[in-house]
């Protein structure tokens, strides 16, 4: 079965994880394919 979560926020913009928490919620949630999508910084893309 496929996850996705095609809308994440870190904590570039309005979410409050980092990069690598997301990652890991992201995994522990079994989810396959995300999108981070923070509002006007791609400061997460690293």
């Amino acid at each position: 079965m496929i996850k996705a979560d095609l809308h994440i926020h870190s904590n570039f913009s309005d979410g409050s994880d980092s990069i690598p928490e997301l990652i890991k919620n992201i995994q522990d949630a079994g989810i396959n394919i995300f999108a981070i999508t923070d509002h006007d910084t791609i400061g997460g893309l690293s």
